[in-house]
Order: structure tokens, then C-alpha cells, then sequence
């Protein structure tokens, strides 16, 4: 296979009015000498169209080597991405048209190559303004609360190529695994090929280790294709097999399968396939959820992972390895590529480093219906393009479907809440009965009939009930080994539900200590696993100034902020009062403080819950895809907040904890706490010792004591309670102190006992 680049300085033009095919902008003759150059790949608005949505058309006139015209060859224009969906035009003819931001597509161009060619494609991606109603299936990457709010994705943002083969073509080649014993497993290949030439031909299969020292396999077979496109299927055991393992739980062992065909002697075309040895499943006890990696019980620990960049034609894969380098020392084992499917080097990269995926579809909230057969032929896509990487672990085909969203739905809840009240204050005021049984009642039929929050998230909305089930059908029919969720954050009390979204402490609660209430019946139904929590934080004051002036530094110009950078003043003015900060040095350091403190607390509690019922928990969000104020840990520039430190300690993999602390404790009250250690480990750690004091504001310690304990494999144990009595002079901060020591390990944790 020979790949001829197309990449390089095209010309475009904007198309508002949609004349581009009428005026014959793909024609040969066409005068483009006053349209503007610009870079492919690449983005639109980064590329001469600032703040241009909507239509832009390219034109590339390119000429082609002589030895690219030989006889028994196929050349095909490939297309590695486009937001979002093109019309594309070779020498005059129309090719096709295509939907879809991330798969690769192709068109056959063989017969119509000539010496000097000229390559036109239509690009339409445009600002949706109803977000109950999109019609685009691009994720994050259009809308959300934190993405860059002025950019539009538009444009060729992958690479453009010729891809010349031989008359046989692989199209698609899938890799299933299953361990028969310790040593032993069995490969399961599925291969899509085309031929122009039916007839059989030869296959040499070779399969090696990748990071590892082994032996190598080497097979020649031959197939009989006696249509043009064909599938077979082919098994192949593989004896002293290496299994693939999260980083935590051993080495991630990779294979590299490379496959070729040949007509006669000559090799048509050749593919290659990183894969692993592993089987992951979820098994689903009382409405928990625990998860097996190669049929070992692991507890998920992580965060969502937002795209690598939004402008993502830009990302290297030295910036993937970076940020996956930052989850792997946080501790992460699993990340959650969060409602965008990102470039392959992030399947790439977390197979190499052993960490597992949680794989969103491109869905984030409302979509019109008229969606669901582009985006049954899209996720089937985003199987195919991903299943065969061993860090892939769960589906998921929806983030938040809520419909009811936009300005006109809320306008009308607001109409249909006063229809409500007024209809229950008449039935009150001349009935005399049931007011609030007529409220709730009305209130609930219109929000359904009319699909309006609340009761299209909890109850029934078409993108929930019928979208989504379709798209879980889409996913197993192309791969039915690995778990898949249909919707993310629609946890259920009284129904069964799927994962839990939860806020105390940023949008709701009197603080973040209110999510005790899902460690008791019946939300505790609700905490199966946990894909969202967390806290908005200001980068640091080095990072703030790069997007920032100074006259907007301090006081903080929060108009700005909202408007541009997704900061979110109202609920910052919940949990601090800005009179208490004198310079923003100050600013930063409580913002971020309050959202270690806030992870931490989440952290430890879902641990504390480990597989009772909760089987492991992703909080929100790992890193920023553009200069923003968010839910991050690791700032735009890669330069972590405090919560990444604090996510880093709770998610040892071998850990000691306590309850967490009241908001604070008064003079001669008594403490009491129990001591928690976990071993996420699949091996037992005997002889773990546990020491804990209590420090008064002068740091002399006032109480202590300590344990030895054998620590199971998998397990969390309850050591015993902490009981202290503050003095009745007791004032400021007392400190709680835990060590474990282990295995010539040593971990402290600690907590701080508020005096008022």
C-alpha cells in the first residue's frame, strides 16, 4: 500500500447563501483566483474564517506521479475526518457525500485520475441554536459547558490521501480474544476484503509481541473470494500467551498482527493491528455493577477525559501521551472519553500504558429524532474504528439525553408550571381538595405530553427511550463481548437506571457532604458507578494571565469569564463569599483548595462503598480542551490544580481513610470516625500497619494509636473507631492523621477538625 499525501495549501470560499452548487464552484473551468488559501488539514475558523459556520468550499488542483496510472491498481481518495458533512467532487464528477466528524472514508477514483486533477469538497457544519433538537452528531465538540463557547469546529480538520493497493483491498479487520487457561487463548479474526479480482488468493498472517519479548507466529493460508466483497473468518491459538492487564494489576502485554494479501507474488495490500489479550465484562448484582478484567474483580478509578484539544486537527500524539502520562501517575486506571470519540492515538496510547476506556458516543443532550438512522451508521462506525484496542472497555451511546433544554422549552415549562398552580388554586379555593395532589398531577401529564423537563429525563423522552435502545442494538451488532450502557447520567430510584451524575456541593446542597444521602435507601440504589462529580477551579495566576488583562484580573471581570470562558459566578457565589479575597493570588488558592477538598471527599466515599454497591467511580473532569474555567485538574497548558494532588492520594490503589469530618466541632463534644483500609490489588499485603493521631493547633498530639492488620486481596476493611474529646478551651484546627505502611510503602492522609 502506497499513500500519495493531499495535504497541504488548498483555497476556499464561504457559501452563506448555498449557491457553491448552482454557480459550479466544483467545476474545472471555474475562476477561483480570488478565493483564499487556506491549510488541510486543519479548522476553518483557525485557518483565514475567523467566526465562519455554516458552508465553505475547498478547491485543490494537484497532479499525480505516472506510475500511479499502472494497470491492477486501486487508488482511493481518503478522507480521515471532516466536520461535518461534505459533498465532494474529483475532476468535475461527483463522488458522494458523507456524514460524520470522526471515521475514515474513501471513495474509488481509479478511472478518473488524470495527469492534473482538480479536488472540490462542500463542507457544512454549522452553530445549532436548539439543544433539544441537533441534528449534528459531534458531541462536545458543538456544545458544552466546557468547550469553547465562540469556536465552531467546521472544516477538513484530518488528512486527505491517495491510497493505492494492488486489485485486493482490506476494508476491516476485527480481533477477538478468549483466555482458555493461564497460557493459553484463542484468536478470533473477521476480515472485510474487496477484490476486483475473483479467485483465491494467498494470505501471509504473522503475529509478534509489541513491547515485549516472545516468540513470533507465522502463517500462510489461502481464501477463495468469490465475489467482490467478501468476509472470512479465521482462528489461531496462541500458546504461552501474555495477558493485557491495567498498569495496577500487572503489564499490559500488546501484539502487533500484521496481515497481507497477495496477487501472485506481489503483496495487493497489507494491514497491521496492535491488540491484547483480554476479556472485560460487568456483571450486574442488585443493581450493582462490578467489572472483570480477565476474570479478576477490578474497581474503576478515573476521570472524563474532554478532547484532546477543541481544536483537535492540532493534537499531537506527544500531547495524548502527556495527559495520559497525568492519569496513570493520578492513579487513573479507567478514563472516560466523554460524549466526543477522539483521535485513534488516545486508543493507542492507553493500550500501551494500561489504562482502560469508557467510550461515549458523539451524543451530549437533545437531538431530533430524525437522527437515528445517521447515528445507528456512525456508532457502528466508532465500533468498528476502536473495538480492537484492549483498552477499550464500555460503550456508551448517550451522554444526558435531556430534551426540554432550549430557550422556547423552558419558556414553555414556565408557562406550563403557572397553568399548574393556577388550575390547583381553583380546585383548592372552590373544592377545597387536593391542591398539591392537582398541582403535581397537571404538572406532570403537560411535561410529558409536552416532553419538558423533569419528565423527559426521569420518565420518558423519545432521544432516552427509543433513540438510545436502537443505538445499543447498533453497538452489538458489531461488537457484542464488551458492556454497553444506553445513556450516561440517568440513574434511577424506583427503575432500573445506569450511572449517577451528582453535584453537591457545585449545584446543589447545603455542601458536598449532602451526598451521604446515596449511601442510604433508596438512593443508594443510584451509586452502581459514577461517571460525574467535581467542582469548577480557577487555573493558576501564570495560566489565568495568559487569558486574561490585568484591568480584568483583579477585581474579576465575571461578565467575561461567563461569556467566554464557561466560569459559572452564580454557583461560585454559593460556596464563597468574594469579600474574603483580597488579590487574586488569593482567588485562586481557595477555588482550587475547595475543589481537592470537594474530590477527595467524593473520592473516599465511593471507596468506602466499593462494591456495596458501587463499582467504581470517574470524576468530572480530567483536563481542558481550551483556556477555560471548569471542572478541571489539569489546566489547558497541562499545568495540574490541587484537586489533581488530592484525586492522586484518594485513588491509591492501597489506601487509608476515615468518615470525613462534620463542617466543624464545638468544645468538649467528642470525634468519632472509623479507619478504612483498601486493596484494590489482586494480591493479599500481609502485616499492613495503621497509625492515626489527633494534632491540636500547635501540632502536639493529643490522641493516638494503631493497628496491624492482613489486608485481603480486593477488599476494604474496617479497622476500628476513632474516639476523642476536644477540651472545653479547644479552638481552630485540629488535625487527624493516617499512616499505612506497606510493603516498604508509606501513605499519610489527613484530615482537618474544625472548631467553632
Amino acid at each position: 500500500m502506497k499513500i500519495f499525501s493531499l495535504n497541504g495549501t488548498w483555497k476556499a470560499i464561504t457559501d452563506d447563501e448555498n449557491i457553491g452548487e448552482a454557480e459550479g464552484y466544483f467545476e474545472l473551468d471555474y475562476d477561483d483566483s480570488d478565493w483564499t488559501f487556506i491549510k488541510v488539514p486543519g479548522h476553518w475558523q483557525e485557518e483565514g474564517f475567523p467566526n465562519h459556520q455554516g458552508i465553505l468550499w475547498y478547491r485543490y488542483t494537484f497532479e499525480i506521479p505516472d506510475e500511479m496510472k499502472e494497470f491492477f491498481k486501486i487508488i482511493r481518495l481518503q478522507f480521515k475526518g471532516i466536520f461535518y458533512y461534505c459533498k465532494v467532487w474529483l475532476n468535475e464528477q461527483y463522488l458522494g457525500d458523507h456524514e460524520g466528524y470522526f471515521d475514515t472514508f474513501d471513495f474509488n477514483v481509479t478511472a478518473l485520475l488524470e495527469k492534473e486533477n482538480l479536488l472540490v469538497v462542500k463542507v457544512v457544519c454549522d452553530d445549532e441554536k436548539d439543544m433539544s433538537n441537533k441534528r449534528q452528531i459531534t458531541g462536545v465538540f458543538s456544545y458544552w459547558d466546557s468547550s469553547d463557547p465562540l469556536f465552531n469546529p467546521g472544516g477538513i480538520w484530518h488528512d486527505v490521501a491517495l491510497v493505492e493497493t494492488g486489485s485486493t483491498y482490506f476494508k476491516y479487520v476485527e480481533i477477538k480474544t478468549k483466555i482458555l487457561d493461564e497460557n493459553t487463548a484463542k484468536l478470533f479474526l473477521r476480515v472485510e476484503i474487496f477484490t476486483e479480482k475473483i479467485g483465491e488468493k494467498k494470505f501471509l498472517l504473522i503475529i509478534q509481541p509489541k513491547n515485549f519479548q516472545g516468540s513470533e507466529i507465522q502463517e500462510e493460508f489461502y481464501e477463495k473470494l468469490d465475489t467482490n466483497e467478501i468476509i472470512f473468518e479465521k482462528e489461531i491459538l496462541l500458546e504461552d500467551a501474555h495477558l493485557w492487564w491495567t498498569w495496577d494489576h500487572g503489564y499490559p502485554y500488546l501484539y502487533l498482527l500484521k496481515i497481507a494479501v497477495f496477487e501472485g507474488e506481489k503483496v495487493s495490500d497489507e494491514t497491521e493491528h496492535i491488540f491484547g489479550i483480554r476479556e472485560f465484562k460487568r456483571i450486574i448484582k442488585n443493581r450493582g455493577w462490578e467489572f472483570y478484567l480477565n476474570n479478576k474483580r477490578i474497581y474503576l478509578r478515573g476521570g472524563n477525559y474532554a478532547p484532546s484539544d477543541h481544536r483537535i486537527a492540532y493534537v499531537t500524539r506527544e500531547t495524548i501521551e502527556k495527559d495520559i502520562e497525568l492519569a496513570r501517575e493520578a492513579n487513573f486506571n479507567m478514563i472516560r472519553v466523554h460524549a466526543h470519540i477522539d483521535r485513534i492515538e488516545l486508543h493507542e496510547v492507553c493500550a500501551e500504558k494500561g489504562i482502560l476506556i469508557w467510550q461515549d458516543f458523539a451524543l451530549q443532550w437533545g437531538y431530533s429524532m430524525k437522527i437515528k438512522e445517521p447515528a445507528k451508521e456512525q456508532i457502528k462506525k466508532m465500533v468498528k474504528k476502536i473495538q480492537n484496542y484492549p483498552s477499550q472497555a464500555v460503550y456508551c451511546c448517550h451522554n444526558e439525553p435531556f430534551t426540554g433544554m432550549s430557550s422556547k422549552s423552558l419558556i414553555l415549562l414556565g408557562i406550563v408550571l403557572l397553568i399548574s398552580y393556577g388550575v390547583a388554586w381553583v380546585v383548592d379555593t372552590y373544592l377545597g381538595i387536593l391542591k398539591n395532589a392537582t398541582f403535581w398531577g397537571l404538572f406532570l401529564i403537560l411535561t410529558f405530553l409536552l416532553g419538558l423537563i423533569p419528565t423527559s429525563v426521569f420518565i420518558y423522552n423519545k432521544n432516552k427511550n427509543v433513540l438510545d435502545r436502537e443505538l445499543v442494538k447498533a453497538v452489538q451488532e458489531i461488537d457484542d463481548s464488551l458492556p454497553v450502557v444506553p445513556n450516561s447520567g440517568v440513574m434511577g430510584v424506583l427503575w432500573k437506571g445506569t450511572d449517577l451524575h451528582t453535584y453537591e456541593g457545585w449545584y446543589s446542597g447545603k455542601n458536598y457532604r449532602d451526598a451521604y444521602c446515596y449511601t442510604k435507601f433508596p438512593l443508594k440504589r443510584m451509586v452502581c458507578f459514577i461517571t460525574e462529580y467535581g467542582a469548577q477551579a480557577f487555573p493558576n495566576v501564570e495560566n489565568l494571565k495568559k487569558i486574561l488583562k490585568e484591568d480584568n484580573l483583579w477585581p474579576l471581570n465575571w461578565g467575561l469569564l461567563k461569556k467566554r470562558y464557561r466560569c459559572q459566578p452564580m454557583f461560585f457565589a454559593c460556596w464563597f463569599n468574594f469579600k474574603d479575597y483580597s488579590n487574586i493570588t488569593e482567588w485562586v488558592e481557595a477555588t482550587q483548595s475547595y475543589q481537592a477538598e470537594l474530590l477527595k471527599f467524593y473520592n473516599e466515599l465511593w471507596r468506602i462503598n466499593r462494591y456495596n454497591p458501587n463499582g467504581g467511580t470517574l470524576m468530572f473532569q480530567f483536563n481542558d480542551c481550551f483556556p477555560g474555567i471548569t471542572w478541571s485538574i489539569v489546566d489547558y497548558w497541562r499545568t495540574p490544580k490541587k484537586g489533581y494532588y488530592s484525586t492522586k492520594l484518594s485513588f491509591e490503589p492501597v489506601y487509608v481513610m476515615a468518615d470525613w469530618p462534620k463542617t466543624h466541632y464545638k468544645p468538649n463534644k467528642t470525634f468519632t470516625s472509623n479507619i478504612y483500609v483498601v486493596n484494590d490489588l489482586h494480591e493479599p499485603i500481609p502485616n499492613a500497619k495503621v497509625q492515626w493521631q489527633i494534632q491540636d493547633t500547635q501540632k502536639n498530639t493529643v490522641a493516638s494509636g494503631d493497628y496491624t492488620c492482613s489486608l485481603d486481596e480486593d477488599s476494604i476493611q474496617t479497622l476500628g473507631k476513632i474516639t476523642y474529646t476536644f477540651p472545653s478551651d479547644a479552638q481552630g484546627s485540629y488535625t487527624l492523621i493516617l499512616t499505612l505502611e506497606f510493603n516498604e510503602t508509606q501513605i499519610t492522609n489527613s484530615y482537618t477538625l474544625k472548631i467553632k
